[in-house]
């Protein structure tokens, strides 16, 4: 009748480990085990609790509902909110739950600055949700960039209170820009990985929140963005192993070594910034003016344009994706000279006489430049890198504004006609020959496919335990509902936006059936509990050396006998 399910997790008591040859001490191990038991039934026992769960995403008004209740139990929210989000999921009815608890929220929320700043069940769930069904798509978008990081070690520090001497601020400016070119390169391409069921929930977020502010659509991309990006890709970044996005080697402190973590701390700041900002009409913050290069370069109407249309994207009614910009693959043209390279380079007055003006243009797939005569300004081809084959992209110390870029097998130097365009250019190419990196290195989606298993019985068990525990409160309220004032009173955030009477009647009435139908469910489960539990005579139970070990369930049974016990006598 009962089904032990027991997890083990070790640690490091000590054991000397002894040569076969010799009792030389040649090491020693240490172990701390841990084992847990979860008491599951079968599904039919839990079937008056989960009819009760299902009943509540219709029942009117919602307020009076057994997920309303939960919530207002004294029990921290992520211990609810996981349990929740997979019964309603693995039932196919994840969608209904999440508008009922995202209506109720917003509907309680007066101030639009800080709608979702705080920890709420919509928060919570949609949270949970994301990375139950999203773990993919999230390594598959983030784990190429992270492990390029990693590899090159660029620093990327540009506050000038931590520079160390030696450092060059152009320089690690330069890194950080192509790395959170990078990073928003691989946030906003990444709709068409996103999964059907989270732009299914991220739609009915945006459609919730446009109901309650219809003529305000900044705030339901926002709405989108402060989970989307603040809660799901800015936190893997700045931390993957938080996420388990990478796995270090032993001895290999990778995420530990200063500038990569300080360039994912960056990288992740920049992104909740553009968060905050591209999406709304508020300008981008002025809190620290050395990062304020960094932020104006995302506040273009480019990076607002892509970021928006993501979002759009990814939440699209129905699931379905919008068209892409056009001209999505060409990236930056213009005229720029060609200095002279490699074994025939020399230093004369020729090279400023007869200057090499080419039309350069950048693509997702090549650089080419093209040669410009002068009499007709027609093109004529002069050569093309592709992107796959370049190698590296430096800085050229013997003239103003020049740069190389160059190949295995040959290179080029331009020489741009300022600063801030030769910078343009060398973060353009920078970022197009590492996504070509990236995308090399990038594991395939059917390596990182993960099924959804969801054990039913052992969530419904969590929720019965949770109402366990606070059943006393649950008697004390349905005392209250009906009258005794010797009781605590009810929860008021159950009794808020009632207008009249009549509304305050129905609520009461159905407040009460709700109670008394949750309390007779976990009554009825516990009994069946109990009623396994005295069909073994475990209490004065000594097992011989001689007799056979005890079975899975005797021994569950056994320890949460021994539990009950415990308890009484505490």
């Amino acid at each position: 009748m009962c089904e032990s399910r027991a997890s083990t997790s070790t640690s490091l008591t000590k054991t000397s480990i002894s040569s076969s040859r010799n009792s030389e001490k040649v090491g020693e191990m240490r172990l701390r085990i841990w084992h847990s038991i979860d008491q599951i039934l079968p599904l039919v026992h839990y079937q008056p609790l989960y009819s009760n769960l299902m009943n509540s995403l219709n029942m009117q008004p919602q307020s009076a509902s057994l997920t309303s209740l939960l919530q207002c139990l004294p029990i921290e929210l992520e211990n609810l909110a996981k349990p929740l989000m997979r019964i309603y999921f693995h039932s196919n009815q994840i969608r209904a739950f999440f508008r009922n608890i995202c209506s109720q929220y917003v509907s309680s929320c007066h101030d639009v600055n800080t709608l979702f700043r705080s920890q709420s069940m919509t928060s919570k769930v949609l949270h949970e949700f994301m990375m139950f069904v999203g773990h993919p798509y999230l390594v598959l978008s983030l784990k190429p960039l992270i492990d390029l990081i990693c590899v090159e070690r660029k620093c990327c520090e540009i506050d000038p209170a931590k520079l160390k001497p030696g450092d060059s601020l152009e320089q690690n400016m330069r890194n950080l820009m192509v790395y959170a070119e990078l990073a928003f390169s691989q946030v906003v391409g990444s709709r068409s990985r996103c999964p059907q069921v989270l732009r299914e929930i991220f739609a009915d977020l945006r459609d919730v929140v446009s109901q309650f502010y219809p003529r305000r659509i900044e705030v339901s991309r926002l709405a989108l963005s402060s989970f989307l990006i603040m809660r799901f890709f800015a936190p893997a970044i700045l931390n993957p192993k938080l996420f388990d996005r990478k796995r270090a080697p032993p001895n290999v402190s990778t995420f530990q070594d200063g500038d990569v973590q300080r360039t994912l701390i960056l990288i992740s700041k920049i992104l909740q910034r553009l968060a905050n900002c591209v999406v709304s009409t508020h300008p981008l913050t002025q809190k620290e003016e050395w990062l304020t290069p960094v932020l104006t370069r995302f506040s273009d109407d480019h990076h607002k344009s892509a970021m928006i249309e993501f979002l759009d994207s990814v939440s699209a009614s129905g699931g379905e994706l919008s068209p892409i910009s056009k001209d999505a693959g060409f990236l930056k043209e213009g005229i720029m000279v060609e200095r002279r390279s490699g074994p025939e380079k020399r230093r004369s007055i020729k090279n400023f006489i007869h200057q090499k003006r080419r039309y350069v243009m950048l693509t997702e797939k090549e650089l080419t430049w093209q040669k410009v005569k002068e009499s007709s300004g027609e093109m004529a081809t002069k050569r093309a890198f592709p992107l796959d084959e370049i190698t590296s992209v430096n800085v050229l110390t013997d003239a103003k504004n020049a740069f190389r870029v160059s190949t295995q097998t040959g290179e080029v130097h331009f020489q741009a006609s300022s600063p801030a365009e030769m910078n343009e250019w060398m973060i353009l190419i920078q970022k197009q020959q590492r996504r070509h990196i990236m995308v090399k290195n990038r594991p395939s989606g059917s390596d990182l496919v993960e099924l959804v298993d969801i054990d039913i019985e052992l969530e419904l068990e969590t929720i019965h335990c949770i109402l366990m525990e606070n059943r006393d409160t649950l008697v004390k309220w349905l005392a209250a509902l009906n009258g005794d004032e010797n009781t605590p009173r009810f929860p008021e955030e159950l009794l808020k936006n009632l207008r009249t009477n009549e509304e305050h009647r129905l609520l009461m009435e159905t407040l009460r059936k709700s109670i008394k139908q949750t309390l007779d469910s976990i009554d009825q489960i516990e009994g069946v509990h109990k009623i396994a539990l005295n069909s073994h005579q475990t209490k004065n139970f000594q097992p011989q050396k001689d007799e056979r070990p005890l079975t899975d369930n005797e021994n569950y049974l056994l320890m949460r006998g021994e539990r009950k016990r415990r308890k009484q006598f505490n």
